[in-house]
């Protein structure tokens, strides 16, 4: 009665990851869906009639600042589809297929996606941002080119990129130890 009771709660934690996951997922597709369509509205307006911002009035975006956040946006997405595969783990586990080689290669390709996004932004934030704007005082009006790198060496995704191969390992061990003793029964 005790075993069944704690895979009883054992199901109802693994019932909330994936509802959080899923709400987790969700909200990026809408971030995905949202982000191209306030950007275009943001340069055309730039394009156009320039942007306020912090009493500046931005007039023109750089390639450095235009590239850097396509390339940025290209990671989101990676980041998402890591979610998408992570939900795909969760629903095997619930059906109680754990050591499924299914689940030990996605948990592999989650680990080896997180490295390259963990190594993308690294690479990305090399990139020189680079933009022109205008202020206004009471003599007029001054022109100014920023520009700035925005390095930033954050290695969170690439350790839990290696965590994720790491779980991929053990749950492959796991898998040969299971079977070697299904044999030995």
């Amino acid at each position: 009665m005790l075993l069944l009771f704690d895979n009883f709660l054992n199901m109802k934690k693994l019932n909330l990851l994936k509802l959080i996951a899923d709400i987790v997922y969700y909200v990026n597709i809408a971030v995905v869906i949202i982000v191209p369509v306030v950007a275009i509205v943001v340069l055309l307006k730039i394009n156009s009639a320039g942007f306020e911002y912090d009493r500046k009035q931005c007039t023109i975006l750089g390639a450095g600042l235009i590239i850097s956040s396509l390339l940025e946006f290209a990671l989101y997405l990676a980041l998402v589809y890591c979610l998408f595969l992570f939900r795909k783990i969760i629903l095997l586990f619930q059906e109680l297929k754990v050591f499924d080689n299914v689940v030990i290669n996605l948990f592999h390709r989650i680990g080896k996606y997180l490295i390259l996004i963990g190594v993308g932004f690294i690479l990305v934030s090399c990139i020189p941002i680079n933009y022109y704007y205008t202020t206004y005082h009471p003599g007029g009006f001054t022109h100014h080119h920023e520009f700035e790198y925005n390095f930033q060496f954050s290695i969170v995704w690439i350790a839990i990129g290696l965590f994720f191969q790491v779980l991929s390992e053990v749950f492959s061990n796991a898998r040969r130890l299971k079977e070697e003793n299904d044999l030995t029964s």
